[in-house]
């Protein structure tokens, strides 16, 4: 194999090459996996932004006229998971979405009576195999069953886990938590939202982007 970040772009280099050999073969056969997935994701952010920079700009053109009343802003999440400060009164929060993609398939816990925990640290990559593995052991030692979902960035046989855990790619969460008594998370909107709606108690542990705002509120 060849130099580690060697035919890589300089901002590749810098996040790799400081890490061990097994997190840094890690993630190179994840970014050559998920190239193309990760530049359509690219792209369909890029196009989501330019539309939302549209509509804003719309919006500010419209200032206090009559026709601003006509259009609306719809913020799928709560108004208390947002920053706080003056709204345009076009932009109104309609709450999440509380159903699961396509992509989650099916799911059927492990048999037990022992309470259930869901444990799920992001669909994407953030380095958290780690993390996962500790998640892991620690569970191993209590009288629980677990669901943990590794997301696409993680290969779920790469997390050894004892016969109370149960590893998958993804699951229903929405399913998972009617029945979950914990949900382990990363703080993202998506499982945070779910658990909260769903009655269910989170330990939050942020690794970055806008976990740490929402493990805040």
């Amino acid at each position: 194999m060849a130099e580690p970040g060697a035919a890589w772009p300089r901002v590749m280099q810098e996040l790799v090459l400081d890490r061990d050999d097994t997190a840094r073969l890690e993630f190179q056969e994840y970014l050559q996996r998920h190239r193309l997935a990760s530049f359509a994701r690219l792209v369909a952010c890029a196009i989501a932004l330019a539309i939302v920079a549209s509509f804003a700009l719309r919006l500010a053109a419209a200032g206090n006229d009559a026709d601003a009343g006509t259009w609306r802003m719809l913020v799928m999440t709560s108004r208390a998971f947002d920053f706080l400060g003056p709204l345009h009164p076009t932009v109104v929060h309609v709450g999440p979405r509380l159903d699961d993609g396509s992509w989650a398939g099916d799911w059927e816990p492990l048999a037990g009576e022992e309470p259930l925990v869901l444990v799920g640290l992001s669909s994407d990559y953030q380095d958290q195999t780690d993390l996962l593995r500790r998640i892991v052991a620690a569970l191993a030692t209590l009288p629980v069953r677990a669901v943990l979902t590794t997301g696409h960035g993680i290969d779920p046989a790469s997390i050894e886990a004892p016969a109370n855990v149960q590893v998958v790619k993804a699951a229903p969460h929405s399913a998972v938590l009617r029945e979950a008594a914990l949900a382990i998370t990363h703080a993202g909107h998506g499982v945070t939202i779910k658990s909260l709606a769903a009655g269910v108690p989170l330990v939050c542990l942020p690794m970055g982007r806008d976990q740490l705002d929402i493990a805040a509120r």
